[in-house]
């Protein structure tokens, strides 16, 4: 059954206290509130969002593709930290059943987590993911889009896109692989 456009998008932006109400609500009018069904669109939410990573990664691979100059590297880095974040909000949606919107939230929420869960912890180790690796992605890809000199500080040598867009473009994919099996796995109850 396909499920409304609607429903997708409230549930793209629930908060950890609404489901929590959700379920109560429910136990108090149940004909009205159809807990399945929000769970059905949480995962499909979480789904979609690693299908959208999928093309963030994509598209920065077609930027280094030829003879890319400056501006495919920075917007390469820029689209392979997009196809992170957004596969960090996915696994959150799914197990928090909460989106986490902002840049630094999605990151702590994702590190917090990975410490509560021992089979998320083992793709993200898998995946390189670390606090570092997360922050670090995130500075990068503000140098790649606000900062024309690739530095914000004038003590710091600029950053070489050349290099970091490249190995931006390569840890966001090995993420979303192993961040798509786990939720995979998740919804198929293996853990």
């Amino acid at each position: 059954m396909a499920l409304p456009t609607t429903l997708l998008i409230a549930i793209e932006r629930l908060r950890r206290d609404h489901y929590t109400l959700l379920r109560h609500y429910r136990g108090l009018h149940a004909p009205i509130i159809d807990i399945g069904l929000i769970d059905s669109a949480i995962q499909q939410v979480a789904l979609d969002r690693i299908a959208f990573a999928k093309e963030f990664v994509a598209s920065a691979t077609d930027m280094l593709a030829g003879s890319p100059d400056e501006m495919d590297f920075r917007n390469a880095t820029s689209r392979g930290y997009y196809a992170v974040h957004h596969t960090l909000r996915a696994v959150l949606l799914f197990d928090l059943r909460a989106d986490t919107y902002g840049h630094s939230e999605a990151i702590s929420d994702f590190l917090k987590r990975m410490k509560d869960d021992p089979a998320l912890k083992t793709k993200a180790d898998v995946a390189g993911i670390n606090q570092t690796t997360l922050k670090d992605l995130l500075l990068n890809r503000q140098l790649a889009d606000y900062h024309y000199y690739g530095s914000s500080n004038p003590s710091e040598p600029k950053v070489e896109f050349a290099s970091i867009g490249p190995q931006a473009v390569h840890f966001a994919d090995e993420i979303v692989v192993q961040m798509e099996e786990y939720l995979q796995d998740r919804i198929a109850g293996k853990y």
